[in-house]
């Protein structure tokens, strides 16, 4: 075998050597990347971009009423919400067989929304790990997302509210009126409110379900 053969065939492995590790170190970039919890900030033509587990703080801080806010899929920090945004994650459920990962709200979400005339508070994709808390919020709109209990905080205020495709293990606060559920489910319900192709477990007597209205929907365990 001649000495020019050789050659040729150690350059060829030297080059699909070098090729690979390029190619690996591309995919662990990528991957590594793709594992960064990040959270994007619109405002008006300006895109800004936040990372780690407190992104949606930071973006929040930076963000003004009307602003829309996008988070990965990974665990952000609770906030105390202070203005009208719309807040948009990659959803309330892990899907293991497509490799979809949703986002988690860890700790307790406090709404402290001044009234707007001309935005309100919007929330979909998320779940929520813990309670959410009311001090205000006016005609606020949670889209496909996955919340625990609801409490008033310092005798909060909270109308209009409007729920879509939505679980939500509690909602009981009768001070909390004039919410609205659509195509969602509630496992524990006893506040005045208006359901609408929903599944809702009532919880209290039979008086309850007179402070509500229910359209094509399923209730049971009344007491």
């Amino acid at each position: 075998m001649s000495t020019a053969g050789n050659s040729r065939r150690q350059k060829r492995k030297r080059i699909m050597k070098k090729t690979l590790l390029v190619v690996l170190t591309m995919m662990f970039a990528l991957s590594g990347f793709s594992q960064q919890r990040l959270a994007t900030l619109s405002h008006n033509d300006t895109i800004t971009t936040f990372y780690g587990q407190s992104a949606l703080s930071q973006a929040h801080a930076a963000a003004v009423n009307g602003d829309v806010i996008t988070l990965s899929s990974g665990v952000f920090d609770a906030i105390v919400i202070t203005k009208a945004v719309t807040i948009r994650g990659a959803g309330m459920w892990t899907i293991d067989s497509l490799n979809i990962e949703n986002t988690v709200i860890a700790g307790a979400m406090t709404l402290n929304v001044p009234y707007d005339s001309l935005h309100h508070l919007e929330i979909e994709g998320m779940k929520f790990s813990l309670t959410t808390y009311v001090m205000q919020a006016t005609n606020p709109v949670f889209r496909k997302c996955r919340m625990t209990d609801w409490y008033r905080n310092n005798n909060g205020v909270m109308s209009g509210a409007q729920f879509y495709h939505c679980v939500l293990d509690s909602y009981t606060e009768n001070d909390l009126t004039g919410a609205q559920f659509i195509n969602s489910v509630i496992l524990n319900l006893s506040a005045p409110s208006t359901l609408m192709n929903c599944v809702a477990r009532i919880s209290g007597s039979f008086s309850t379900l007179a402070s509500m209205t229910i359209y094509n929907s399923v209730v049971y365990d009344v007491n």
